[in-house]
């Protein structure tokens, strides 16, 4: 453990991530995957307690999220990006919580990013479309920047019931999102495919109440007259 960080060449480093990863996840009991790696954390180099939390976060059981949530204590900055990271490309949704709580309190600005991103992802990866709209509704509340909303509401668009329309139709009043929600709001239309028929005229008026940009506005006046 303790050669990792003297492992120069990035694809060299990635392969013996990649071989301890495939060691851990055949260990048949998942309480005991990250016993190899968690002792270590405390008393290798920087570079090795990175490449170790990657791992870790890629073996995906309820003790990495745990490991993972103490090294953003970590007293390096690199490590705790390193951390962060791994939370956001965790690989099922038991990061999500954690996550959406990162979201909401964290002060670090790229972790905050990082932390609305993955819950977003794992919230896109859900079954359930009712499901999926819940979670990305509490992504717009812990996001606290128009680009991390406006990649909620993009998000939001791919979801093609009357539910999610009228989510995005709600975030028009907002200046910071009219432009995207009008847009996005479209998209949701032309994948409904003109039922029902009364959600969609309701939704295209209030685009037009709203939205400036010449080519949604066409778009919706031309959905409209097509309903």
């Amino acid at each position: 453990m303790e050669r990792l960080s003297k492992l120069e060449d990035a694809d060299e480093l990635k392969a013996v991530e990649d071989a301890l990863v495939g060691i851990c996840v055949r260990i048949p009991d998942q309480t005991q995957r990250l016993d190899a790696l968690v002792e270590p954390l405390a008393r290798v180099d920087v570079g090795s307690r990175c490449a170790l939390v990657r791992v870790v976060g890629r073996i995906g059981t309820e003790e990495s999220v745990s490991v993972l949530l103490q090294a953003l204590e970590d007293g390096s900055a690199e490590v705790r990006d390193a951390a962060m990271q791994s939370l956001a490309d965790f690989p099922n949704d038991r990061a999500a919580p954690h996550l959406l709580e990162i979201a909401k309190t964290t002060e670090n600005t790229d972790h905050r990013k990082l932390a609305v991103s993955g819950y977003v992802r794992l919230a896109e990866e859900q079954r359930s479309a009712d499901r999926t709209l819940a979670m990305l509704r509490e992504a717009m509340g812990a996001a606290s920047m128009p680009p991390e909303k406006r990649q909620v509401l993009g998000s939001m668009s791919n979801i093609a019931t009357p539910d999610a329309l009228m989510a995005v139709v709600s975030y028009l009043p907002d200046p910071d999102l009219t432009e995207a929600a009008g847009k996005e709001a479209i998209a949701i239309v032309r994948k409904l495919k003109g039922r029902p028929a009364d959600t969609i005229k309701q939704a295209l008026q209030q685009v037009l109440e709203h939205v400036k940009t010449e080519d949604t506005r066409n778009a919706a006046n031309g959905l409209l007259a097509g309903l």
